[in-house]
């Protein structure tokens, strides 16, 4: 999750919020890469192909509707702090420290679950989603 815009330069070390960022030119797109200590590390890649306003409807249906896309498939939640930025994958909570080390760990109950979405990501849950968080805590990897 990008915390501020990056030049499209290749090469050029970007801060940002958080970490340093590049663009490495791969043939005609970019891959944007983060860096971890004195590591580079691919995050994704972009095309500076035109795309038609049309365009993104279909590829916003498409990976909000098919069953076989990670996004239907799966909880997932990012955000941005102060020195530290929060990953959430199923109920798999990840806390990346800009200067320390990273916190890995594993969601087992509902209530656990509704405590990280509230108190990292912000969420406020509706009353009645306990049966939701529990099937989420019960179905995913322990």
């Amino acid at each position: 999750t990008l915390t501020s815009p990056l030049r499209v330069e290749p090469g050029l070390e970007q801060p940002t919020t958080l970490e340093r960022f590049r663009l490495v030119a791969i043939d005609k797109d970019y891959q944007v890469q983060i860096k971890h200590g004195d590591q580079w590390s691919p995050v994704y890649q972009v095309s500076m192909q035109d795309v038609a306003a049309d365009d993104y409807d279909v590829y916003n249906w498409y990976t909000s509707t098919h069953p076989d896309v990670v996004f239907t498939n799966h909880l997932m939640a990012a955000r941005p702090a102060e020195g530290r930025r929060y990953g959430l994958f199923n109920n798999e909570l990840s806390i990346h420290h800009l200067d320390g080390p990273s916190e890995k760990r594993t969601l087992a109950s509902p209530a656990e679950l509704a405590s990280a979405l509230r108190d990292h990501f912000l969420i406020r849950l509706p009353d009645g989603c306990e049966p939701l968080l529990d099937r989420l805590t019960r179905h995913v990897k322990r």
